[in-house]
């Protein structure tokens, strides 16, 4: 999304916040549904596409919440989300834990998002919380650096992801530790 369409959005949002003295989806959809509302074309009114839309948002979140036990070292069980969401080649699919285990490009997938999330945590709580958070903080940034690479075309909070690079620090990890 653009970011002209964003801060239109964000505007109409505060504007909303500030007119009915709350926030939530029910009221944003509400006040959306005005053809003059800049909101409106966010969404799909077209029931049919979206009752079709819906099912998969459902879908979705249906597989995100499946769990099961994972044995892992010392014979201790831990329970896992049994699928994540991985990218292919042309599309997105869901892999279990071990099908993303045994492929190395999954496995670094899963690396690069688990930093991402790590790093919007990070952006999200720190300014709440930078005394309580600081030691954290300091090693979350340690982790975002070794992992993830500003965009070069310098595009704000885009991130590049490169899977050699991760074997090479793995590698690199591994001898430091020999």
């Amino acid at each position: 999304m653009k970011r002209k369409k964003i801060d239109i959005y964000a505007a109409e949002i505060d504007r909303i916040k500030r007119v009915k003295g709350k926030l939530n989806a029910k009221v944003v959809v509400e006040e959306a549904t005005n053809k003059d509302n800049p909101l409106h074309e966010y969404f799909e009114w077209d029931n049919n596409k979206c009752g079709a839309e819906w099912r998969l948002h459902r879908a979705r979140v249906l597989i995100n919440t499946i769990k099961y036990e994972l044995l892992i070292p010392k014979g201790q069980k831990k329970k896992v989300y049994t699928y994540e969401c991985i990218r292919t080649n042309s599309d997105s699919e869901y892999k279990s834990y071990y099908e993303i285990m045994a492929n190395e490009k999954w496995r670094d997938q899963m690396i690069i998002q688990a930093v991402k999330e790590l790093k919007y945590w990070r952006e999200k709580y720190e300014t709440y919380a930078s005394k309580e958070f600081a030691s954290l903080i300091k090693e979350l940034k340690k982790v975002e650096r070794r992992f993830i690479k500003n965009d070069r075309k310098g595009k704000k909070g885009k991130t590049k992801d490169n899977s050699s690079s991760l074997k090479e620090k793995r590698n690199k990890d591994k001898s430091k530790r020999d």
